[in-house]
This record gives structure tokens, C-alpha cells and sequence, in this order.
């Protein structure tokens, strides 16, 4: 990507990560104290090709229920990143709902960015997030990627094979590193449960078809 340039042989970067040491902190990482190491020093285990982090993101909608979205390109919780919000289309299918002009779904993404956002002070009660170790380029190809045929249902545990933003946040979370599809920390997230039914990952010649562009 030639952000930063690596040396293989002493294992660091010449230049340092452009998060700081407080935004690691922040992520209660004790490793971003060196900015000229690799994936907290375990590039066994980790990938970091950018400095930046996804995240599955969990807030209240009312008491006990709650809402999934993933981020991308985040420099910490609440710090930067693109949300990405799914829910009820205008057709009453699942998918991204950014720009939706009618139904239950007009505000849900604009709520979501400011409840993102509101970590950026640190903790913040009915909102909660686990960081996923993954591309955060792969996680935004899986969130372009999600098909958008499945019918909406807001709890698909009760309508056939109905998903919802739960399922489709929770689909690319687990897609993105075999991780789990809810944010455990947090209350009864419906639909996270049917995240099987939710395909991400669209093969070459429907990213064509599509017209997805990956960046």
C-alpha cells in the first residue's frame, strides 16, 4: 500500500502507526506503545495493513433490545471510520440502508454514526463494540458484498426466513474472522441468531454484475 515502509528483517516499520499511543491505549493495547511494530507484535496471529480497525457495534434501541452496524476504517472506538447500517429497505428487503428515503429505516444510519461517535470520550452506556481482527479492506468488501434479496423481518426467529440488520452485521463479523455474530457484553440483539441465512462474499462475475466497487 506503501503507507508505511517495512523492513522484514528487524520486523518494523521505518515510519511509525498513524494511531497514536493514546488510541491504543484507548483499545487497551499495550503494544501501541512501539508505533514502529507489526500487529502488536504478532504478526502470527494478526494483520494490520493500514493502522486502522473494524468493529461489530451494538446499541439500545429500547430496554433490553438492541441494534447491530459494523464500522470500518476506524482510528479508535468513536474516532473516524465509515458505519455501515443495515435494516429495511424500501422493498422490505435487508440490506444497507444509508440514503433510504421511506420506512422504519430513514434514520437509522444517521443514529447509528452519532452513537459511533459518542465513544470517542471513552465508555458510554446501551453502547458496545468488539474490535475484529481482520482487513478492514476485506470487512468493507463483505458489507458491499451482503445480498440484498432476504425479506426484513424485525425478529426473524418469527417469520420464516426473514433477516435483519442483526443478521446481516452479524454475518459480516463472522465472515470477516470466524468470530461470533453478537457483541456479548450487551442485551437480546434478535436476528443475530440467523446470520447463517445472510450470504456475503459474492463470487467474481456477481461483483461484476453488481457493479460493487471494493474501495
Amino acid at each position: 500500500m506503501q503507507a508505511r515502509y517495512y523492513n522484514p528483517v528487524i520486523g518494523r516499520f521505518y515510519s511509525n502507526d498513524p494511531l497514536d499511543s493514546i488510541g491504543h491505549l484507548s483499545k487497551r493495547d499495550l503494544h501501541g506503545f512501539n508505533r514502529y511494530a507489526y500487529a502488536n507484535n504478532n504478526p502470527y496471529k494478526y494483520i494490520d495493513p493500514d493502522g486502522e480497525d473494524s468493529f461489530l457495534v451494538c446499541r439500545r434501541i429500547t430496554k433490553g433490545v438492541y441494534h447491530n452496524f459494523i464500522v470500518t476504517h476506524a482510528n479508535a472506538p468513536g474516532q473516524g471510520g465509515i458505519v455501515h447500517t443495515f435494516g429495511a429497505l424500501e422493498n422490505r428487503t435487508m440490506g444497507v440502508v444509508k440514503g433510504v428515503l421511506r420506512g422504519s429505516s430513514t434514520t437509522t444510519w444517521a443514529t447509528d454514526k452519532k452513537k459511533w461517535e459518542s465513544l470517542q470520550g471513552g465508555s458510554v452506556d446501551h453502547v458496545y463494540y468488539r474490535k475484529k481482527n481482520a482487513s478492514d479492506d476485506d470487512v468493507l468488501f463483505l458489507v458491499k458484498s451482503v445480498d440484498e434479496s432476504k425479506d426484513y423481518g424485525y425478529v426473524p426467529g418469527l417469520t420464516g426466513q426473514s433477516v435483519n440488520s442483526n443478521s446481516a452485521a452479524g454475518a459480516v463479523a463472522h465472515a470477516a474472522n470466524g468470530d461470533a455474530t453478537s457483541v456479548e457484553e450487551s442485551g437480546f440483539q434478535f436476528g443475530h441468531s440467523q446470520a447463517s441465512r445472510v450470504r456475503v462474499g459474492l463470487e467474481e462475475n456477481e461483483i461484476i454484475t453488481k457493479g460493487i466497487s471494493l474501495r
